[in-house]
């Protein structure tokens, strides 16, 4: 299931709405990562981080066209 989640909203929010929704993990960008809460027990993965990107065997413009 997909979880939407605002990068505007305060991390408290945030916070509630991924443990109430018992996510697995959180894909979120570079520039949204840091709406993520510290503290989430959930693994983020930052889908345009270079890293990423290699391990999933996409293009540059893919993978940044599916994020913004």
């Amino acid at each position: 299931a997909y979880v939407p989640v605002d990068p505007g909203w305060p991390a408290e929010r945030v916070g509630r709405v991924l443990a109430d929704a018992g996510v697995s993990a959180v894909l979120c960008s570079g520039a949204t990562k840091e709406s993520v809460p510290e503290g989430n027990s959930a693994p983020v993965v930052v889908l345009d981080d270079p890293a990423v990107m290699s391990a999933l065997g996409s293009s540059d413009a893919g993978v940044e066209t599916a994020v913004t």
